[in-house]
């Protein structure tokens, strides 16, 4: 039964798949605008801000008899910067009364009969003695009122200190600002060029160009300790068998391709894909012909192979001399293309059904047909030839391109298989997100893959073959 994703993981995987795809572009902007908010910050102007707190209170002459009126701190808050007392703080301090006012503010707390005098300037001293002078000029004014005109006397209970950072502008603000503007202008700079991408990476944009996806397979440094890739790759297994054995009685070859020579995890895919079919009881053969070979175990008995190949009793004696000892604890022989050899176009066909009398299932690495007269010898011999895509995907003209080569010359390009970094496992559920094994539609291809590949193993007979060793592989013929 196959357990669909719910709509909340999946878009939550889809948006961190988004987000690693295109993460030089969100980082990018990210980075960008919060230097920018840096920047801003660096260059705006300084400014200081003093307060001088003033308040007021009502009184009678002795001659009252009635409790003194509540003062009205509406009127006292304009009092503050009118012509009566900016004018006086503006002769005391020497400076223009325009500049004054429209440096000062006055506001009164709640519940309060406070007046809180605010001066905002580009000089922590100027701020000072602006707030205070405001606030004195206020006070005298109202001591020079009549007690019995004006019942109000004011005195400053906090005088305005020289402030000793600026109040603008605020660093610490601006950077939280910028970085969260950065982070959703990076996803939105994220989303709109994965529209325009001329890349094809999502399922639907390969089949529309006309390259099946058989499924898509985690590559990672511990693929092979994890339950979820080893069930990809045994699914990957059963399709491709499938797909191959139906075109071929002998044993198939499956030839693993890059689209366009990029960095593509090639050789990680055909070791996990070849240690899968192993583990379901086949002889596997990994051919790794892909490139000059300096990057896996050099075997000289490949170049004698390869040089031996127009002579069948050569090219016999020398495969199984290669294939001698080259099992190992996963049950895969390898066979590794020695480095600068000659490879006559010609050798691999003869080659690879020297293989196929040996085993069940070849697995060959290989370059691009499109980019080597080799691979694409190789790729005329094969069962089934399968592209590989990385996580970044592939170029649409680059595909176009395979699939022309593919039908022109008749290659049995089945699809491709795409490869993702495995998402981290939710620090909630604990579980590891939906991938390339959980996929909904896969998952329900590779079960319909393995009911057909179990319907057609019932009905055609398989060739008599001596029973195989502990290892789950047959013994090679002796030398």
């Amino acid at each position: 039964m196959t357990v669909t994703p719910s709509a909340p993981t999946a878009s939550r995987t889809s948006a961190v798949r988004l987000l690693r795809a295109r993460a030089p572009w969100f980082l990018g902007t990210t980075l960008l605008v919060v230097l920018a908010a840096a920047v801003v910050s660096w260059v705006q102007p300084r400014t200081y801000e003093a307060t001088a707190e003033v308040v007021v209170l009502a009184e009678v002459g002795p001659e009252a008899s009635s409790p003194p009126p509540t003062p009205a701190m509406g009127t006292e808050k304009g009092l503050v910067t009118s012509a009566v007392v900016a004018d006086r703080a503006a002769r005391r301090l020497g400076v223009p009364v325009t500049d004054l006012v429209a440096a000062a503010t006055v506001t009164v707390p709640p519940q309060t009969q406070m007046l809180a005098i605010t001066c905002a300037t580009g000089d922590p001293v100027a701020a000072a003695r602006c707030a205070q002078g405001l606030g004195e000029a206020y006070v005298a004014y109202k001591d020079d009122q009549p007690i019995m005109t004006t019942p109000e006397r004011a005195r400053v209970i906090t005088p305005a200190t020289v402030p000793a950072s600026p109040s603008l502008p605020d660093v610490p603000i601006n950077l939280l600002a910028g970085l969260l503007v950065g982070l959703v202008a990076g996803l939105l700079v994220a989303l709109v060029w994965d529209r325009l991408d001329p890349r094809a990476r999502r399922p639907e944009e390969l089949e529309r160009l006309g390259l099946p996806v058989l499924g898509t397979v985690p590559v990672s440094g511990d693929t092979g300790t994890s339950p979820d890739a080893e069930q990809a790759y045994a699914a990957l297994g059963v399709r491709l068998r499938a797909l191959a054995g139906s075109r071929v009685p002998e044993a198939p070859v499956l030839v693993l391709t890059p689209i366009d020579d990029g960095d593509v995890p090639l050789a990680s895919v055909a070791e996990a894909l070849a240690e899968a079919l192993a583990a379901g009881g086949e002889r596997v053969v990994l051919v790794r012909a892909a490139g000059a070979g300096t990057d896996v175990p050099q075997r000289s008995d490949l170049g004698r192979v390869l040089g031996a190949a127009d002579d069948r009793a050569a090219l016999d004696g020398a495969l199984d001399g290669a294939l001698d000892g080259a099992l190992d604890g996963s049950g895969v022989r390898r066979l590794d293309r020695a480095a600068g050899t000659a490879v006559p176009r010609l050798a691999w066909s003869r080659v690879v059904a020297a293989l196929g009398d040996r085993c069940d299932v070849v697995v060959v690495t290989a370059d691009s047909p499109r980019s080597s007269a080799d691979a694409l010898a190789l790729a005329v011999t094969a069962s089934a030839v399968v592209a590989v895509v990385g996580e970044r995907g592939t170029a649409r003209g680059d595909v176009v391109a395979l699939r022309e080569v593919g039908d022109r010359l008749g290659l049995a390009l089945v699809g491709c298989v795409r490869t993702t970094v495995p998402v981290p496992p939710d620090p909630v559920t604990g579980t590891d997100e939906p991938g390339a094994a959980t996929d909904a539609t896969e998952a329900t291809k590779a079960t319909e893959a393995t009911e057909a590949t179990e319907a057609s193993e019932a009905v055609r007979p398989r060739s008599s073959a001596p029973e195989r060793n502990g290892s789950g592989l047959l013994p090679l013929p002796p030398t």
